[in-house]
């Protein structure tokens, strides 16, 4: 075996966590930073993210990443430093559909939000129709509108991070996957791969679906479940009537948002039965019967989107915790590893956020702007765990 690496920080996975974790260290002063990645840049579960960015949760902390996350999208060229930055952030609204069953909690979390700094309101049914021709308001409660949100780029948002990474002086290895933790008792001192060793004080796994492999490998258990995810790419054949923000649809659980190539991405939102599956062994075409469900309800809603044809479906992973929100921080039963994963479908909007809380917490030990701790695996043995008043996904 060829001389180990030796770094400051191992971080396992290149998605939305490993890159923007990679990037926050550099930009805090850690130069020897070493990012492996199986597959690209992006390349795992962040490029089937269906990227919509909004503000709304039910949790103040996961609230307060959204915002700061959201930051980096609006002020990207910026905060990447390259006035040339391609796009890759979209500002047209975000609208929340919800029934009226939902009332309470609607204006308990929007109350919430509000006083967190996010700029949202409340919308009545004609202020929606002008934003978007064509839907049918029937059935519909109260209507929650952020208009600076709305939807993303998660694989150029991935590159744009790592490169400036890579700039700084990080290193990044694609195609190279981790075979193996390395321990010396129960202390995590770096990985195996490809008959490679990388050794470091500290070593931070974000490697999504896979994360539970290599935990588990050295006799721990994150609990988590794997799970498909279907969406479906539509074209439609009256594009007048094709919405021009993002949707999140409570009401209909479906959400939605258009794409800068053109057409709309749908979904399935939640409640909805879970497929359980390996990552390494699942189905990567979408079900017919998914594409019939999710027809039938968006044109429920959006009569005029009646005739859409099917261009394709993305099929992808959600790596899902106990109380569906990420696990992050050190591990304290095995010193020198860290865990970034477990996002339950929401990584993707948070993530800049978390890649600088971790950061914070590496190089400062302490982060001041949020509870970093809530989200430590410790949550699970403690009882802190999160709760959502939405229920489950609707975290």
């Amino acid at each position: 075996m060829r001389e180990s690496v030796v770094a400051d920080v191992i971080i396992v996975g290149a998605g939305i966590l490993g890159a923007s974790l990679a990037y926050h260290l550099v930009g805090r002063g850690v130069r020897d930073v070493v990012v492996l990645e199986s597959r690209s840049v992006g390349g795992g579960s962040t490029c089937k993210s269906a990227a919509i960015v909004r503000m709304h949760y039910t949790n103040p902390a996961t609230v307060t990443l959204a915002l700061r996350s959201r930051e980096l999208f609006l002020d990207w060229a910026g905060q990447i430093g390259a006035s040339d930055a391609q796009q890759v952030y979209w500002r047209c609204g975000w609208f929340f559909l919800t029934p009226a069953d939902q009332q309470e909690n609607v204006l308990a979390n929007l109350a919430m939000n509000r006083q967190l700094g996010v700029d949202a309101s409340l919308v009545d049914h004609e202020f929606l129709c002008r934003q978007v021709p064509g839907i049918e308001t029937d059935g519909l409660g109260l209507i929650v509108h952020e208009p600076d949100s709305g939807y993303a780029d998660p694989v150029g948002v991935c590159q744009g991070l790592a490169q400036r990474a890579a700039d700084g002086g990080a290193v990044i290895h694609g195609g190279v996957s981790v075979d193996a933790l390395l321990t010396d008792g129960d202390r995590v001192t770096g990985v195996c791969a490809g008959g490679q060793t990388y050794q470091a004080p500290i070593t931070v796994v974000a490697a999504g679906a896979w994360t539970g492999k290599l935990t588990g490998d050295i006799g721990l258990d994150l609990a988590m479940d794997i799970t498909r995810e279907q969406e479906l790419i539509l074209d439609p054949v009256e594009p007048d009537f094709a919405p021009t923000v993002a949707i999140s649809n409570m009401a209909d659980r479906f959400y939605l948002r258009p794409r800068p190539q053109g057409g709309l991405l749908v979904g399935r939102g939640y409640p909805k039965q879970y497929e359980r599956v390996e990552p390494d062994n699942y189905k990567l075409d979408h079900d017919a019967d998914f594409a019939d469900d999710i027809l039938t309800r968006l044109v429920r809603r959006f009569p005029g989107l009646k005739d859409s044809k099917v261009r394709s479906g993305v099929v992808g992973l959600y790596t899902v915790t106990g109380d569906w929100h990420p696990i992050l921080g050190p591990v304290a039963s095995r010193p020198g590893l860290w865990l970034a994963t477990g996002g339950s479908g929401h990584a993707f909007k948070i993530g800049p956020a978390i890649g600088q809380m971790l950061a914070e917490l590496i190089v400062d030990g302490r982060c001041d702007w949020i509870e970093a701790d809530r989200f430590n695996l410790a949550r699970f043995e403690t009882g802190r765990i999160f709760e959502s008043s939405y229920g489950a996904n609707r975290a």
